[in-house]
């Protein structure tokens, strides 16, 4: 197939979603990290601290601050569970983002694919139907962890 097959549209529209959706919840961890530690602080000492930090390093400096200052909106539990709703959805982000792409018969799903090779257990080449559907709930489900986040976050 060619890049201008409708389902190859569709998999690289979905894709994109999902990678501005995900940007969008990384950079709101940014921000409610800075609201969570120091509101009235300068802005700038915050996000040089956490400028290139990776995604669950983010999480977890969040999830520690709303452990240790006071203001947060829910019981600490919640946020225990919230951190690892984020880790779990970043994970299944980066299985779609970090893997190829294959697409078989027309009208079925496109497949992602990736090669692992370990001592412990040779090669394997991981073939996993992606039916765009899922990508796109993915997406959705990222933009409703953000505004969970806002729910949290003083």
């Amino acid at each position: 197939m060619t890049s201008t097959d409708l389902s190859d549209q569709d998999l690289f529209r979905a894709l994109g979603i999902l990678v501005v959706n995900f940007a969008a919840l990384e950079e709101s961890l940014h921000d409610a990290i800075w609201l969570t530690a120091a509101p009235k602080s300068n802005m700038k000492v915050i996000n040089v601290l956490t400028a290139g930090l990776p995604f669950r390093t983010l999480v977890e400096k969040f999830g520690a601050l709303c452990k240790e200052v006071p203001g947060v909106r829910v019981p600490s539990a919640d946020v225990t569970a919230f951190c690892s709703r984020l880790n779990e959805l970043n994970q299944r982000r980066n299985e779609y983002i970090h893997s190829a792409w294959t697409f078989r018969d027309p009208g079925q799903a496109p497949a992602r694919f990736k090669r692992t090779a370990k001592a412990k257990d040779g090669f394997s080449l991981n073939v996993t139907p992606a039916p765009i559907t899922e990508i796109l709930g993915l997406a959705r489900e990222l933009l409703e962890a953000e505004r969970k986040l806002w729910e949290i976050a003083p």
